[in-house]
This record gives C-alpha cells, sequence and structure tokens, in this order.
C-alpha cells in the first residue's frame, strides 16, 4: 500500500456525512490500495484483509454505496473486476519512483478517473454528477504538495549595548553570560543598572566588575559584603587591561579580604 494524504476537511464534508462511518474508512484505505491512476483490482476479500485485518465484515455494500455517491467505479474488462476512484489522478501527484499503473483504464473515463466523451460530445449526465462531487471533496484531495508558508523575521531579544559600556567591556560579559547558558537580555540589562545604581556606581563599572569576577549578574549587596574595592577596576574601564590581584589578607573571623 501507498502513503496518501488527508486533510481535516475530511471529516465535515457533507456528502460523505451522508454515508456510514466504515464507508469513509473505507474510502480512505482504497486510496492507499490504489495505484497511482488511482485504479486497483475489486477483491473484495483481499481489500477487507488489507484494511480491516483485525474485523469480521462484508465491505461489498460499502463498495457499492461508494458507487453510488459516485466517488469510485465499479467496472470489468476481460472478466476481471476493478475499481477507480473517481479524480484520484486529477488531484493526486504520486511519488516519481511510483510506478505506471499495469491496470485497464475504466471504459469511458479519461486518465484522470473522470468521465469522458466517447464520440465527441459530453456525457453530460456522469460529467455534472462527477463534477459536483469533485468540487466537494476539493478539500480533502490528495495532494502532495507542502504549503507554502512564511516565516515572519524573530524579534530581537538581545539587549544593545549602552554608549556608556565600552565595546571590549560589553562583549566579554556578552561573551561570559553565553558561557554560563544565560542570554543577555533587556530586561537583565534593566536588573543590572538599577543594582549598579543602589552601589552608587556608573554600570559600565558594574559590568566589568562582573567580567573580571566572572559573575554572570550584579548585586549592590555583593560589593559591601565581599568588600570589594571600586577603585581597582577603574583601570580596566580606563585602559581595557587586566588589573594585578592585590594581596589577599584575612580579617580576624577568616574572612579573604579583597583590595
Amino acid at each position: 500500500m501507498r502513503a496518501r494524504q488527508i486533510k481535516p476537511a475530511f471529516f465535515t464534508n457533507e456528502d460523505l456525512a451522508e454515508l456510514p462511518p466504515l464507508d469513509r474508512l473505507l474510502f480512505i484505505g482504497l486510496w492507499c490500495i490504489a495505484d497511482r491512476e488511482g485504479r486497483m483490482e475489486y477483491r473484495p476479500k483481499r481489500i477487507r484483509a488489507l484494511l480491516f485485518p483485525f474485523e469480521v465484515l462484508d465491505i461489498e455494500p460499502s463498495v457499492a454505496r461508494l458507487a453510488d455517491k459516485q466517488l469510485v467505479t465499479h467496472y470489468a474488462v476481460d472478466g476481471a473486476d476493478f475499481l477507480q476512484v473517481v479524480s484520484f489522478g486529477k488531484h493526486q501527484k504520486p511519488h516519481m519512483n511510483e510506478p505506471a499503473s499495469t491496470l485497464p483504464a475504466c471504459p469511458g473515463t479519461s486518465t484522470n478517473g473522470g468521465s469522458a466523451s466517447t464520440n465527441g460530445e459530453s456525457a453530460s449526465s456522469n460529467v455534472v454528477a462527477t463534477r459536483a462531487i469533485t468540487y466537494n471533496l476539493e478539500p480533502i484531495t490528495l495532494n502532495l504538495d507542502k504549503p507554502k508558508t512564511t516565516r515572519g523575521k524573530r524579534a530581537k531579544v538581545g539587549a544593545e549595548r549602552p554608549t556608556e559600556v565600552p565595546e571590549q567591556v560589553w562583549n566579554d560579559f556578552i561573551a561570559l553570560r553565553a558561557k554560563k547558558r544565560a542570554p543577555l537580555t533587556q530586561t537583565a540589562l534593566r536588573g543590572i543598572a538599577a543594582e549598579a545604581s543602589a552601589a552608587n556606581i556608573p554600570l559600565a563599572r558594574a559590568i566589568a566588575i562582573c567580567c573580571v569576577k566572572g559573575w554572570a549578574g550584579f548585586e549592590a549587596d555583593w560589593i559591601k559584603s565581599r568588600r570589594i574595592s571600586l577603585g581597582r577596576y577603574a583601570a580596566v574601564l580606563d585602559g581595557l587591561t587586566s588589573v594585578p590581584e592585590a594581596p589577599k589578607t584575612i580579617d580576624s573571623d577568616g574572612n579573604v579580604l579583597e583590595g
């Protein structure tokens, strides 16, 4: 069997809604059995075994109802029975590697499974009925073309560099945040700016401290609790050079003092 496509509109199609659920399911299954021209041998027992292997049922009444709706055509050639899904070839684009049909076409039909004239005149009654069904089934045709979609541009979520922050310091901080898997958003930057203001230091100085200390964020309390000498980081902003670590001393409580 072949893979075929079914669209959501199948379930709200009013013509199909008049058929029992089994008939509708059978109709879908016939698409998978049919060759690239919508033809198949009409062997009811084999079709039942392929489509309903766990059910005990007779599909012939269902096929008859599908034929009454002109959704399929039952025909015979040289004593062999066949089924043709009406307008199957008109709407489906089979895979390029799917082999050509080896089954005889339904007499009096075109290659796309629709009605055709045999004497130069239109078979009006058959054509009108077939077209009516075809148009109603348009939403559920087996067109394998993928719909074209347009993707909108993603909104820029990264924060922009404030003018007062040197480019090198900014790039180093962005790289630091990326390494910690914490992209710098505009909201995060506003939070750092607020903490820098609370610590009474410029934003650029706060970001420079983060770069030297390896911090992904900044809090004003860190300056006080860790007794960081802010003057040591002025050189980072002035010359964008590293500052040697000052000798560390330990207070009476065993805490390491910086600066």
